[in-house]
């Protein structure tokens, strides 16, 4: 098929358009992201969840989003909410070891040592070493009247950090 020379023009365009138009969304959910992880970090929750709606708005579907937007809401002490958006975002990306641990928080608060422990054992099981996961383990040890076990795991977390956790 032989195009006319402006027809070919408007194509070109029109897919250079679109091109352009689908890295500035994924740079903007990216950058959402970021900022969204940001305000997490300094407790700005209000200004963390604008960012995640926005988000949410332009990638209903992305699974750091909710995992972000259950740090918020477990951050406002809103544990419902909390437990929703963790679990959407294991449900969205299964292999979401964060989300896992932030369920396992949640678990623990409402009283499910049974299911915060199933939690913390499959994320342990990935990655033995996640730091979020071995607190988990020691809190869990401690509301099973293990404390000594507790307090020594505890101890090796603390020693085993470089920086002061966040």
């Amino acid at each position: 098929m032989n195009l006319h020379h402006p027809l070919r023009t408007v194509a070109l365009c029109a897919m250079l358009t679109l091109l352009v138009a689908c890295s500035s969304k994924v740079e903007r959910v990216q950058s959402g992201l970021e900022k969204g992880a940001d305000y997490v970090r300094l407790a700005d929750w209000d200004k963390a969840n604008v960012e995640v709606r926005n988000v949410l708005q332009i990638d209903p579907k992305n699974a750091q989003a909710y995992f972000i937007s259950g740090q918020i809401a477990e951050g406002k002490r809103d544990l419902q909410r909390a437990f929703g958006s963790y679990s959407k975002a294991v449900e969205l990306k299964p292999d979401h070891i964060d989300a896992k641990v932030g369920l396992a928080r949640v678990y623990l608060f409402a009283g499910e040592v049974d299911k915060s422990s199933q939690a913390v054992t499959e994320v342990l099981a990935v990655d033995a070493r996640h730091m979020g996961a071995r607190t988990m383990q020691a809190a869990l040890l401690s509301r099973q009247g293990k404390v000594p076990e507790a307090i020594t795991l505890a101890q090796t977390l603390i020693n085993e950090q470089k920086d002061a956790p966040v």
